[in-house]
């Protein structure tokens, strides 16, 4: 057992060891495309916008885009990329692997409150992932930069923001209950007239009469995820996996 733990733990080391961070393409560049996934208008237009932001703000966003080379998590390396170009300090990176189809947002230590994990995510969900699965990589980024920049210039206000996702929530929410409440009993009703009753027609009245009676399993499950035990999870972004920095990492 010993030599077991022995053996993972100098497999994390090694690999940490062995994990490769580029060089910046050029001093000062904050759009690094090592990939080869954006045209020379489009990395010209994405400079333009982050170099007038720095100047401006004092802010600057680095984009690294690379094919093949994450291999820790990608958060983690977006975090060591930081240090290791000496950008520590007001400092949000995005970072994408279109290889292995990963990617990581991650947000210096003193920009936290500006960008709290919900905005984060939200630009994650609806920038980064529905873009860069359909190859649109320049749409994403601008997308991305652009949310950030309107947070930090006024452009953009925080709470407009959560009335989106909030909207976006109570959407999803009532099409859940539609399912549960309306369509799921009527597809367990059809089921039971045509498993049941093949020779003889029965009327809604009495088929939602014989579904109490048999205790069908519909009632059970949706009972199950109203008190939680339902196998529909929910994974929880935990606060101490956030030390410092923050930010979000994941795959498209």
């Amino acid at each position: 057992m010993r030599i077991f733990l022995l053996n993972i733990l100098f497999f994390f080391i090694s690999t940490a060891h062995s994990q490769h961070f580029p060089e910046r393409i050029g001093e000062g560049e904050m759009i690094n495309d090592y990939a080869y996934l954006l045209s020379a208008e489009e990395e010209e237009k994405l400079e333009v916008k982050v170099e007038q932001f720095r100047i401006s703000n004092g802010e600057k966003i680095i984009v690294a885009l690379l094919s093949d080379v994450i291999t820790i998590n990608p958060r983690k390396y977006a975090s060591s990329l930081a240090a290791e170009w000496h950008a520590e300090t007001n400092t949000v990176i995005i970072v994408a692997d279109v290889k292995k189809f990963e990617y990581a947002i991650y947000r210096t230590p003193d920009l936290n409150e500006y960008y709290p994990d919900w905005i984060i995510e939200k630009i994650e969900h609806n920038h980064i992932r529905v873009n860069f699965r359909e190859k649109k990589y320049f749409k994403g980024l601008d997308e991305s930069i652009n949310i950030i920049t309107g947070l930090r210039t006024g452009k953009i206000d925080k709470a407009s923001l959560k009335q989106e996702s909030g909207g976006y929530f109570i959407i999803v929410f009532g099409a859940v209950l539609l399912f549960f409440l309306v369509i799921f009993p009527f597809y367990q009703f059809y089921q039971m007239r045509n498993s049941f009753f093949n020779t003889k027609p029965v009327d809604l009245i009495s088929s939602v009469l014989l579904l109490n009676k048999f205790g069908m399993r519909g009632k059970n499950m949706f009972d199950d995820f109203s008190r939680g035990s339902g196998k529909f999870t929910l994974k929880k972004f935990h606060k101490d996996q956030l030390k410092g920095g923050g930010g979000i990492g994941g795959s498209w």
